[in-house]
């Protein structure tokens, strides 16, 4: 047996302090190998003790008053102090300076290394046997904030998942003065300190934001699902060496739920998910799907609640759900950049929870109206697939989900048919409708802004066109051997693309155009007048149509279409839209063309209708490119204000001023004035060219007026000088130009000076357009009038 003495982490120590020296334990050989003993800490330990250095922050943001306690000593048997294992024995007790390999490791520790190792549990057989924990991202119980968040990763050595709290102290020193216990009221230590984020089946993460300068201490503790007894886990001390102020806020969640992620509380529920409990929303959107652990429970219906950065719930509309087999899937359009958490229901009852990283995100299309689910339906598959008992035999071959975003003006789908080409198994036809989502989250519609069309070898392709950008649902429909039609598929789509309204509609097909017919071309709706344009069309039964007619409804001509020798489903041929009458009676949609067919039996159906370019369709398009223009301006305000948060944020963490965000009339005007510093950059070019001129022209009138001078010398005689002597009038005429030359150049100065204070103020957004406009403007006038007086007359484009 070895008697040793150093230093003990007991009663009265905390992380980031020394430890005090003058402890005394044994070391004993048993059966083969070294054991620690430590008799005073099996004996007995203190209950209630309280050093009295940190004041706990409560879930209302107050700051508790805590006074030193000394505690009471408890007598009591802890055998795990009896024949310890040395590497657990290490984690509180450490030999003195002259005993240093008595610490029977295999690689014996630093007093440096004693000191920052983090803190685990109370110390007893249960906790450092059964709670098994590593930390990942800071191995030292001291943690030196940067600027931002502090972020903790704990790793479970075990099978076994625990549940989690994070506890949120500041040292006495930074609130004896009362100012930062006000700034820390305001708020709440929930807004501060997340809850546990399962990031993984084995480990977990925590969230701090400082919300000034300070000491803190972070107390984590944990549990097991099967127990109520909190246990304490590892304490780490946080500087934050600068005011920093919250820069972010974490929701807390659901008050029932202590974690996000798919943890014990999910798994409890029999439900799990691949998901990280954090999301990180890409594009301003976090998707993720739940799945039940058994399949004898079936589809299991949730509902997504959504809340905002102050755990107050979001509209409904801002979580898209549908289900599949034993899948839901949820998608979250962040409104804006933060964090936000999503809580699970079922049957009313709260089941799991995760978090949303949007803080980095510029959202782009955030100020699109969001559909209101209860008023348009549902997502996703609508009829019984033939799996379950027959129906729609429609398969979705390129989008399986039903939520597609876009940047693309155009989207094409394709979809198979199960069973086709067998006998029986042909006539089902699929139709299209496409509606804009309104500001009140109603449907209105877009007009023919979709179109379907048969493929080749069977099935069926969907194409879309987007005028502007937005939200959007298309619904799609099927019917098989002329029967009713029966909902198929609804579709929700963002076109999120800088889109210049420029799409043209499609041309509107016929009640009785062919199923599996195909127009391939031409795609656009209108027909320019007098230009020749190819058409082509596709028919599946080829011995349906006898013949093809293209009729002009303004001049009453009919052209055949030709049928493809090589292909008898196919006709082509030519389309010229002709002017109509010139009495404006013609208009677009009264006077179009259009295919006609006349089937076997003589009957004449009508396929496709085309509109003609006229003065009003030119009027509708002038202002939907308008529209478009304008849209897309509030969305570039929008994500500049977005960036500009952002960029405020690291702004923040550095101690530098914020930058103000703009309105959309603050935005219009300061757009304004960088197109005004532009003109003016245009005009100073013109003005410094004409200050050239002006400088030579002078140049030369005084090269004119010497010689002038000169040859009136030679030529003039005493008679008729009027008593002024030659060499007096060339001086004066010397002295003259002098004078101009000097005008002309303190002209230029000026007009130089005044364009860089122009250039400076536009820079600074302190003038508007028109204050610049009218200070460019005089600088012109000025330069003109000292050309004038220099005797140069303008050029035609300074003018």
């Amino acid at each position: 047996m070895q008697v040793i003495t150093g230093y003990k982490k007991g009663i009265g120590y905390e992380s980031g302090l020394r430890a005090p020296l003058g402890g005394v334990w044994f070391a004993c050989y048993v059966e083969g190998e070294w054991r620690f003993i430590d008799p005073h800490w099996s004996a007995q330990s203190v209950s209630g003790f309280e050093a009295g250095n940190y004041r706990q922050v409560d879930e209302r943001g107050l700051v508790n008053d805590v006074t030193e306690v000394g505690g009471t000593t408890v007598y009591d048997l802890n055998e795990f102090w009896f024949l310890t294992d040395p590497h657990q024995f290490v984690v509180s007790h450490f030999p003195s300076e002259d005993q240093l390999e008595w610490q029977l490791l295999a690689r014996p520790l630093q007093f440096e290394e004693f000191e920052e190792m983090i803190d685990y549990f109370d110390g007893t057989e249960t906790e450092m046997n059964v709670y098994q924990l590593e930390t990942v991202s800071h191995p030292k119980n001291v943690i030196i904030s940067k600027p931002g968040s502090v972020e903790i990763l704990l790793r479970e050595l075990t099978n076994e998942q625990y549940m989690y709290e994070m506890l949120l102290k500041i040292h006495k020193k930074h609130i004896a003065d009362g100012s930062n216990l006000a700034h820390l009221t305001a708020y709440q230590q929930k807004a501060c300190v997340s809850k546990a984020i399962r990031v993984s089946k084995s480990t977990v993460k925590f969230i701090f934001e400082p919300p000034h300068a300070g000491q803190y201490a972070l107390a984590i503790r944990l549990w097991r699902y099967v127990s109520d007894e909190r246990l304490k886990g590892s304490t780490f001390v946080t500087y934050a060496s600068t005011e920093l102020g919250l820069s972010q806020f974490y929701p807390d969640g659901h008050e029932d739920l202590n974690e996000f992620g798919s943890g014990q509380e999910m798994r409890e529920e029999g439900l799990s998910s691949d998901e990280s409990g954090e999301l990180r929303a890409a594009n301003g959107e976090a998707t993720f799907e739940i799945t039940a652990l058994e399949d004898r429970f079936g589809i299991r219906n949730l509902m997504c609640q959504a809340l905002g950065p102050d755990n107050k719930p979001l509209p409904t509309s801002s979580v898209l759900v549908w289900r599949d087999n034993h899948r839901n899937a949820f998608l979250f359009l962040a409104p804006d950049s933060g964090y936000y958490a999503l809580v699970l229901y079922e049957n009313g009852r709260p089941v799991g929870q995760f978090l949303v990283d949007a803080s980095s995100e510029a959202k782009d299309g955030a100020s699109f109206p969001l559909p209101d689910w209860s008023r348009v339906g549902g997502l996703g598959l609508a009829a019984a697939s033939k799996a379950n008992g027959g129906g729609c035999r429609l398969v979705p071959l390129s989008h399986q989900t039903p939520y597609v975003r876009t940047e693309e003006f155009e989207l094409a789908m394709r979809f198979g048919v199960d069973g086709a080409g067998e006998e029986g198994d042909a006539g089902i036809d699929l139709k299209s409708e496409m509606l804009g989502i309104g500001a009140d989250g109603g449907t209105e519609s877009v007009g023919d802004y979709s179109l379907v069309s048969g493929v080749e070898g069977g099935g069926f392709e969907v194409r879309c066109r987007f005028p502007r950008a937005g939200h959007y649902l298309l619904r799609l429909s099927f019917r098989e051997s002329g029967g009713d039609w029966r909902p198929y598929f609804t579709y929700f789509v963002r076109a999120v693309g800088q889109l210049d309204g420029s799409a043209s509609a499609f041309p509107s097909l016929g009640a009785d155009w062919p199923v599996g017919g195909a127009l391939i071309e031409p795609l656009d709706r209108t027909l320019s007048v007098g230009q020749p344009t190819p058409i082509r069309l596709r028919f599946e039964d080829a011995t349906a149509v006898g013949a093809v007619e293209v009729v002009d409804e303004r001049s009453g001509s009919r052209e055949p279409l030709s049928r493809d020798p090589q292909d008898p489903r196919l006709w082509f041929g030519s389309v010229t839209a002709s002017a109509g009458n010139t009495d404006g009676a013609n208009t677009a949609g009264s006077g179009g063309v259009t295919v006609v067919a006349r089937v076997n039996d003589g009957v004449e159906t009508q396929l496709v209708k085309f509109d003609v370019e006229s003065e009003s369709s030119a009027e509708a398009k002038a202002a939907a490119l308008r529209e478009a223009r304008e849209l897309n301006e509030r969305r570039r305000v929008a994500e500049e204000n977005r960036q500009r948060k952002q960029e405020n944020r690291h702004r923040r963490d550095k101690g530098l001023e914020s930058l103000p965000v703009w309105s959309l009339a603050a935005a219009k005007a300061a757009a304004e004035a960088k197109a005004a510093l532009k003109a003016a950059a245009m005009e100073a070019s013109k003005l410094a060219a004409l200050a050239l001129a002006v400088s030579r022209a002078v140049a030369e009138s005084q090269s004119a007026v010497l010689a002038a001078a000169d040859e009136e010398l030679e030529t003039k005689t005493a008679a008729d000088a009027k008593d002024i002597s030659a060499a007096s009038y060339r001086s004066e005429m010397t002295e003259k130009a002098a004078v101009k030359a000097k005008l002309a150049a303190e002209s230029a100065n000026d007009v130089a000076a005044e364009l860089q204070a122009l250039a400076a103020a536009a820079a600074e957004e302190k003038v508007t357009a028109s204050s610049a406009a009218d200070a460019a403007s005089k600088a012109a006038e000025a330069a003109a009038f000292d050309a004038e007086i220099a005797g140069s007359p303008l050029p035609d484009e300074a003018a």
